[in-house]
């Protein structure tokens, strides 16, 4: 164990380039701390709190945004919608595979790119892989686009006190269900989605309405976290199937 510093607590790490005699933490030297501390019986009397040594990372400032737990975006529909004193206690995330159709199509377009111009011999006017081509980025950049639209679009959370979901950016579908109101989580998986982890979170009323939140990241451990709270909250488990 390092050395501990008399006057601002801070235990010496291996890894302080400071000088042997000298405090990482305040800069003072031991000898003339321990000398006052022996001369003075009355300054050991309150201790002073320790000081975290040297800070290797950023330190946030005070006016700074703080961040929302979970990615949600701290004006989105969840955090806007909080009541006074609810907060989130679990989110799910939309999974990467969105992004899969817009990125295959412009590795596609990228294929007839490379061919584009090697055929002038039997289409001398306009090679048909060159229009190939930018009809695959055109469509790519609208998937990616439309993507990144439903992503940004879409959060799932529950919190203290309800079950929130919404999705769309123009034509917005919501719904907000307190916890006892929550009747069943239903998860739906294709072949793909047990490959890499994604499915569709169905929510399910005790008015038998159901809203579907799809593509999903890790979805059967989104309805093992929501069931747990809703659990806490209400002392019943709601249903689950997949």
């Amino acid at each position: 164990m390092g050395k501990k510093c008399l006057k601002c607590g801070y235990v010496r790490r291996a890894t302080d380039v400071a000088p042997e005699y000298e405090c990482p933490s305040c800069g003072a030297v031991y000898a003339k701390v321990e000398a006052a501390f022996r001369n003075s019986p009355t300054i050991g009397t309150t201790a002073a709190a320790p000081r975290p040594g040297p800070s290797r990372g950023r330190t946030p400032s005070a006016s700074s945004p703080p961040e929302h737990p979970f990615g949600l975006r701290p004006k989105g529909y969840v955090v806007s919608n909080l009541m006074p004193g609810e907060r989130v206690v679990y989110a799910a995330r939309m999974h990467w595979f969105i992004f899969v159709p817009g990125a295959a199509l412009f590795i596609i377009g990228l294929l007839f790119l490379s061919t584009a111009g090697t055929n002038r011999n039997t289409y001398p006017r306009r090679d048909p892989a060159a229009t190939f081509a930018t009809l695959s980025f055109i469509i790519a950049a609208a998937s990616l686009i439309h993507a990144y639209i439903v992503r940004l679009s879409t959060e799932l959370a529950v919190t203290t006190k309800r079950v929130i979901a919404k999705a769309g950016l123009i034509s917005r579908r919501t719904v907000e269900l307190n916890h006892g109101k929550v009747e069943s989580f239903l998860v739906n998986q294709g072949i793909l989605g047990r490959i890499f982890n994604f499915g569709t979170i169905v929510i399910q009323g005790t008015g038998g309405g159901t809203t579907p939140i799809r593509k999903i990241d890790n979805p059967l451990e989104f309805r093992r976290e929501a069931m747990q709270i809703v659990d806490k909250t209400t002392g019943q488990v709601p249903g689950a199937s997949s």
